[in-house]
């Protein structure tokens, strides 16, 4: 028997990471899946689209910036905390980002679309302050360079989109 670990904290950790991230981009695939398969009996609206890939991508990205974590010696429960809440809210914008038209005999994606953009842009700002908390929390600094005007530009958007609940805010937004 050795005296080391047959798993490091991480990547004991990471595993729910992925779980939650993974759940969000299923919800996303299940999405697009669903439009092309009901393609006859949308109503479409580009935005919606390009906010579920927008969402997509930002799984992505949320994915490969946690395998910067690896570098985190030693771990406590209120530091795996706060980086679970970004994955946790970008699953719950996936669960609102296209909408779920199994019983439906038309799906206007506007409707759906225009219902949620209030919420899910105070959602969508509340995921950047998130980053922004962990990046604080665990390396006791704000981000820097590009990483921090993106997460200011993003949180601007967002907030913008949450308080001028308007079509034409939305469009730019997206």
């Amino acid at each position: 028997m050795t005296d080391q670990p047959a798993m490091d904290e991480f990547t004991y950790l990471s595993v729910l990471i992925g779980l939650i991230l993974g759940l969000g981009i299923t919800q996303l695939m299940e999405g697009f899946g669903r439009l092309l398969q009901l393609r006859d009996r949308i109503i479409w609206y580009w935005p919606g689209k390009v906010w579920g890939f927008v969402l997509l991508i930002f799984h992505i990205q949320a994915w490969w910036a946690m395998y910067e974590l690896r570098h985190i010696p030693h771990w406590t429960f209120p530091s795996f905390i706060v980086v679970l809440v970004q994955p946790v809210l970008l699953f719950l914008l996936s669960a609102l980002a296209l909408p779920d038209a199994r019983d439906e005999d038309a799906m206007d994606l506007r409707a759906a679309f225009m219902s949620h953009a209030p919420f899910t842009f105070i959602v969508a700002s509340l995921m950047v302050l998130s980053s922004l908390a962990k990046e604080y929390w665990l390396y006791h600094r704000l981000p820097h360079g590009q990483n921090l005007l993106f997460h200011g530009l993003f949180f601007t958007l967002f907030v913008t989109g949450a308080l001028l609940p308007y079509e034409r805010c939305y469009r730019l937004v997206i």
